[in-house]
């Protein structure tokens, strides 16, 4: 039986693929958490490592997150702090995002307590 055949359209909503800026956003966020090592960021991220080494240079090079390598013995060891481009970026999207649920609480009239917007 097929995933088609079984008429769950839940599980193929949940399983969507995500666009590339949901990635970056997710490993802005991650990166601002303070998970910094990349195989830490793969995992919270759900991705797998060399698409994940294409968006961390990616976003090193667009100055949204900075690289610090740090020598231990004979290793180097990578890992990421999100700078000060990347957390503008967050914080940006955070005001839009909350002007928006406030604009659709002000149309259905509550009086806009914060808990009225998120559990409508």
């Amino acid at each position: 039986m097929s995933m088609k055949d079984t008429g769950n359209s839940d599980y193929r909503e949940s399983y969507r693929r995500r666009s590339r800026l949901e990635i970056y956003l997710e490993v802005l966020r991650q990166v601002k958490n303070g998970t910094r090592k990349p195989t830490h960021i793969m995992y919270a991220t759900n991705m797998s490592y060399r698409p994940l080494r294409e968006i961390l240079t990616s976003m090193v090079s667009d100055g949204f997150i900075r690289e610090i390598e740090e020598k231990r013995d004979k290793r180097t060891t990578s890992y990421y702090e999100i700078a000060q481009r990347g957390l503008n970026v967050l914080s940006y999207l955070d005001r839009e995002v909350f002007q928006m649920l406030m604009e659709s609480a002000q149309k259905r009239g509550s009086n806009g307590s914060i808990m009225q917007i998120i559990n409508p």
